[in-house]
């Protein structure tokens, strides 16, 4: 806590007289992951920061081996290039009365099947 506290300038020795209970609090609570304090609490919660997820997805990634990669990074990316190659060629329409026509007769014929059966 020491530590943490002289890097901003203070030291228990001012709790009580320029540093009060609520400024100790507030800056206890606001700690970044890699804090002396924070290290010592959660050891693993240095992990947890934004750039160490970043990195780990990107090294896992790199791999091939992470399933969470492949979901937020790898899918999206695969997407948008598919989008760009869709834009080039025209989309193919259906006819979607036709698309049930054919669909209710396929049904039809496979319950026909079934009765016969």
């Amino acid at each position: 806590m020491q530590s943490d506290l002289l890097d901003r300038g203070r030291s228990l020795e001012d709790l009580g007289d320029t540093l009060s209970w609520w400024d100790l609090w507030c800056i206890v609570e606001h700690l970044p992951a890699t804090s002396a304090y924070r290290r010592l609490v959660d050891p693993d919660g240095i992990y947890r920061t934004e750039e160490m997820l970043l990195a780990i997805l990107t090294a896992d990634g790199a791999r091939g081996g992470n399933a969470l990669w492949q979901t937020l990074i790898a899918a999206p990316l695969a997407s948008q290039s598919a989008a760009g190659d869709a834009e080039d060629k025209p989309a193919k329409v259906t006819d979607i009365r036709a698309e049930l026509a054919r669909r209710q007769a396929d049904f039809a014929a496979q319950e026909a099947t079934k009765s016969v059966s």
